[in-house]
């Protein structure tokens, strides 16, 4: 193959110097399968918005931070969501580095933190460290929920592409969900 100068290069008056680009048939192909697709045949199936997919199953990662042995008794704290993960045991790994990272304001004694795999999904509970006097909680607990999301229901907002992602943060775009 010949370098020369393209015609669009020769004529460009806005650079001192001409790119020099190189043209083979080589390079021809790789054009026109950028500018013609495939035969529908060869095409791999993609979804639409018009055919049905189905409810998908989405798995939450939560912080939940308990000030007094009464609220952890009754089961009311401070819950965060910390992300939203296509997969389980992505979301398993991101509950145990949440509980034993211990940075969120709610720090436990890392010695005391239990661990528990209920239907698959993550539970570590952890008590508080006692000698701490500021930002220490009585309990802590990081765990994955399961949710069945419906791609299909008009309330949804995206674009039926959010489950593909490995990880969406939490803290992004979006309307809060109604319980």
């Amino acid at each position: 193959a010949s370098s020369h100068y393209c015609p669009h290069c020769i004529d460009a008056k806005d650079g001192p110097t001409p790119t020099p680009h190189t043209h083979n048939i080589g390079d021809s192909y790789i054009q026109q399968s950028i500018e013609i697709p495939p035969p529908l045949s060869t095409r791999p199936p993609t979804r639409t918005t018009n055919s049905p997919s189905g409810p998908h199953i989405i798995y939450i990662v939560t912080d939940t931070c308990y000030p007094t042995a009464q609220s952890l008794e009754a089961n009311i704290g401070s819950t965060h969501i910390i992300s939203v993960h296509s997969t389980k045991s992505a979301a398993n790994s991101r509950a145990k580095k949440i509980i034993y990272d211990n940075d969120s304001g709610c720090t436990v004694d890392i010695d005391k933190i239990i661990e528990e795999v209920r239907q698959g999904m993550y539970v570590g509970i952890g008590i508080g460290a006692k000698d701490e006097k500021e930002g220490c909680c009585f309990a802590r607990k990081c765990e994955v929920e399961g949710k069945i999301v419906d791609e299909d229901s008009d309330s949804e907002e995206t674009s039926g592409e959010s489950g593909e992602s490995e990880l969406i943060d939490a803290m992004g775009e979006g309307e809060g969900e109604d319980e």
